[in-house]
């Protein structure tokens, strides 16, 4: 049987796309310059030579780095190719690239087929463009496209038809494949970890000036409208933005901006994604001293959620952490409130699920290297961070340095740990 891929003719290779089509002001202006002094020799013009740059060079790098390690996986599996097509894993392969539709839902997924030669893209003839001249430019994808009208379900079907192929949304019976691929996406290199330090700090700044500068008596939708604004202007994607003023602060964990004016209280949460990285955090804000009850749900969710991120540590088993979260709560009077919500979500590469502290199991534990949002809801109050583990222990990306947000020393084992507190004004 044989393992090459049979391309048709519609399968552009974007090498030739590149070569033919690119050609910049710059490569046209060389050309001018030959003819008008007749050069006695021809010169072969590189048109993708404008678009050179250490930067492109070494994310390309990167991902040929990521294709030899599923190329491994696929010998090792004595698979024929992988499809990938879950958000983390797209933008694993492609070192950062915005697959996705953007908000338009109804667009086809985009898919990524990797075999031991090739990684191919495939998608509709609306969406191959944008990807291959904003995402994937010179990373080395091919590309495979079918009619909008069609769906991908035909042209997926005959490109693996006959050969032992995996599928990510299916690996229940590869478990070793699937601990592979989950643990190379959790797995954060230098230049993933400066992007969502930077994402992290834009989210900070973009939350922090909109809980600071709105007006009281304004609606949830208000104030929801003016968060989404500024991560847009700083080029983020929301994928999740909340504020709950009040009562529905208390009564709801998770739900969508209504028309309930801000009158004494509220608590904004955001989630973004850019450059292929996510991020989320959460901000409470009081218009004139909050009352002591609120102050002490404020510090409880504060202290659970400090805890968590601060046991963080690469090696440390998940399951050792939800019994002091826990703790936390029934010993401040607050047990009713583990289970309400996802405590633990993964952060760093975009994923569609959270993760609940209650459910992960006991020998799970923290790689390296790895992204989590750990998120605590109290009563009328809440507390998430994105953080990163390293060897060194974790470092909280949504704090910004800089910020004159008020913040509050949370001891834990001892010792004085810094977080946000609330912004009373």
């Amino acid at each position: 049987m044989s393992s090459e891929i049979d391309f048709s003719d519609s399968t552009i290779l974007w090498s030739l796309y590149a070569q033919n089509m690119l050609v910049t002001e710059r490569t046209l202006s060389a050309i001018q310059a030959e003819n008008s002094l007749e050069a006695s020799s021809e010169h072969i013009v590189d048109t993708a030579r404008d678009h050179e740059s250490p930067e492109l060079v070494a994310r390309r790098s990167v991902v040929d780095r990521r294709h030899a390690v599923i190329a491994e996986w696929l010998r090792e599996h004595d698979l024929f190719g992988l499809i990938l097509s879950r958000p983390e894993h797209l933008a694993w392969i492609s070192a950062g690239a915005d697959l996705s539709p953007g908000l338009q839902v109804w667009r086809n997924p985009v898919f990524v087929f990797v075999t031991s030669a090739h990684r191919m893209v495939v998608c509709d003839v609306l969406q191959s463009g944008r990807l291959f001249e904003e995402e994937l430019f010179g990373m080395g994808f091919l590309l495979k496209e079918f009619p909008l009208e069609d769906g991908p379900q035909a042209i997926l079907s005959n490109m693996v038809m006959g050969r032992a192929v995996a599928w990510d949304l299916k690996l229940d019976d590869r478990p070793s494949l699937k601990a592979a691929l989950h643990s190379e996406c959790r797995r954060l290199d230098s230049t993933e970890r400066a992007v969502l330090r930077r994402l992290g700090r834009a989210m900070a700044l973009s939350v922090e000036t909109t809980a600071a500068t709105f007006e009281p008596g304004v609606t949830e939708r208000d104030v929801a409208a003016q968060l989404v604004y500024r991560m847009m202007r700083e080029g983020i994607r929301p994928t999740h933005v909340q504020v709950l003023s009040g009562e529905r602060a208390r009564r709801f964990r998770s739900a969508p901006p209504k028309k309930s004016p801000i009158t004494d209280w509220a608590v904004l949460t955001a989630t973004g994604r850019k450059d292929g990285m996510e991020a989320s955090l959460s901000r409470c804000v009081s218009f004139g001293p909050p009352s002591a009850e609120i102050v002490r749900e404020f510090e409880t969710a504060a202290m659970a959620q400090t805890t968590g991120a601060f046991f963080s540590r690469p090696g440390e088993s998940v399951g050792t952490i939800a019994p002091k979260i826990r703790r936390i709560l029934e010993k401040n009077g607050f047990s009713d409130e583990w289970g309400r919500e996802s405590i633990l979500a993964s952060a760093g590469r975009p994923v569609a699920e959270l993760i609940s502290v209650s459910s992960v199991p006991s020998a799970a534990t923290i790689p390296a290297d790895s992204a989590w949002a750990w998120q605590t809801g109290v009563g009328q109050a809440r507390c998430c961070e994105t953080i990163i583990t390293d060897d060194s222990g974790y470092e909280c990306v949504t704090m910004a340095k800089h910020s004159r947000w008020p913040t509050i020393d949370i001891a834990v084992k001892g010792q004085p740990v810094k977080c946000t507190g609330y912004l009373k004004r």
